[in-house]
């Protein structure tokens, strides 16, 4: 069974460009905030999250930290190159694949240097040039990690239309950052503050956390006629055994859990076809590809049973898992885990608008001309909704 044919102007609507936010709200918490249930909108702030969520609702969010993956090389006839990391493919952060921006003129045996405030420099080179990967060096005593923290520039959305600031690089993470990896935000998680995450714990919601390094591949634009054609990237991922066992007792609870995120919601959907791999014997059980879930299941394994062969599995060995998945969630989508989504708004023809659409129906609309209609902020830096699935 392939993808559902979804024409990408089902996922369009107009959005004005002074609509999209280019700063944060200067308290991440004070942004407005969409409630939209049994289909009934209410508007608050973010900080209300606490007062609105049932006690015993567990919110999972993604901890990953954003790296500042632009690095701008300059040669010495002044002329610049760019480096975008994608991925790293080493351990000590030595070697990516990555985006080169001028790359004509970034021969193949040549080196450039880049240092950092302190003078702590760094070199690249070409690792291949025809797979796009590099190689860092330097003398200095600091790590590569080090180094790229200190030398590169926050990777703001290019519809920001700002070069990044100082600023940026607190405001561009997460409260809750802990695992480097991700050249975007998770952007629905800029809300939270400390104040809020306690409240949360105070009102008996439940948190967890879950990685998953989001990559250049959000920003890429759907350019086909079909959202089906577009190409998924795999995005690196990362699941505890704790995280997996309080998802499995919320389950056996008939407990809400609430995807902070669309990347917290591609994992958390995905977790169901790892078990599911695991049972089938599939030999690569933690790739989950894009069309995944559209494929034939003659005979369907119900959630619980799927996630605790991988409870058994992460109980045998690390008591943790990484993979990658690309999982594509488009109307049809039959959502085995989240019962609820806090997530920004997205952008016009995009696949996030497509995973909204798959998630609410066609009311995506009805929530995103009342933002329109009510002054909602846009885009990464912009405001909050909680939506929550139709359980008719």
């Amino acid at each position: 069974m392939k993808l559902p044919e979804i024409p990408v102007d089902l996922l369009k609507y107009n959005l004005p460009a002074h609509r999209i936010a280019v700063r944060p709200m200067p308290k991440r918490d004070h942004s407005k905030l969409l409630s939209f249930r049994n289909d009934r909108i209410e508007d608050f702030q973010f900080f209300n999250l606490p007062e609105i969520l049932p006690t015993g609702t567990l919110i999972i969010a993604n901890n990953t930290r954003v790296i500042p993956a632009r690095l701008i090389f300059q040669k010495e006839t002044g002329t610049f190159v760019e480096i975008f990391l994608l991925e790293s493919l080493n351990s000590d952060w030595s070697q990516w694949s990555a985006m080169v921006g001028n790359r004509k003129k970034f021969r193949e045996t040549e080196s450039l240097a880049i240092s950092d405030p302190e003078g702590n420099q760094l070199q690249v080179s070409w690792l291949d040039r025809n797979a796009n990967t590099i190689q860092f060096s330097s003398k200095s005593g600091l790590s590569f990690q080090e180094l790229i923290f200190s030398c590169g520039a926050v990777p703001l959305p290019p519809y920001i239309n700002r070069e990044a600031d100082e600023s940026d690089k607190k405001n561009y993470q997460t409260v809750f950052a802990e695992k480097s990896g991700a050249v975007a935000a998770p952007t629905a998680s800029l809300h939270f503050t400390e104040d809020v995450l306690t409240n949360l714990q105070k009102k008996g919601v439940k948190s967890s956390f879950i990685t998953l390094h989001v990559g250049a591949g959000t920003f890429i634009p759907v350019t086909t006629d079909l959202v089906s054609d577009h190409t998924m990237h795999a995005e690196t991922f990362e699941l505890s055994l704790t995280t997996l066992q309080t998802i499995i007792r919320q389950i056996e609870n008939k407990k809400s859990i609430v995807a902070v995120g669309t990347t917290s919601m591609r994992l958390l959907e995905s977790i169901y076809y790892i078990g599911l791999n695991l049972i089938k014997n599939v030999p690569n059980p933690f790739y989950i590809e894009s069309d995944v879930a559209f494929r034939e299941i003659v005979q369907p394994v119900d959630t619980l049973t799927s996630l605790k062969h991988l409870e058994k599995h992460l109980l045998l060995n690390n008591q943790e898992c990484s993979g990658k998945t690309a999982i594509f969630i488009l109307p049809g989508f039959p959502f085995r885990v989240c019962d609820g989504l806090v997530t920004n708004f997205h952008q016009p023809g995009s696949t996030l608008i497509g995973l909204v659409y798959a998630f609410i129906g066609e009311k995506w609309q009805k929530v995103y001309r009342h933002a329109l209609e009510n002054q909602y902020r846009f885009l990464s830096y912009g405001d909050s909704s909680i939506l929550w699935r139709d359980q008719t």
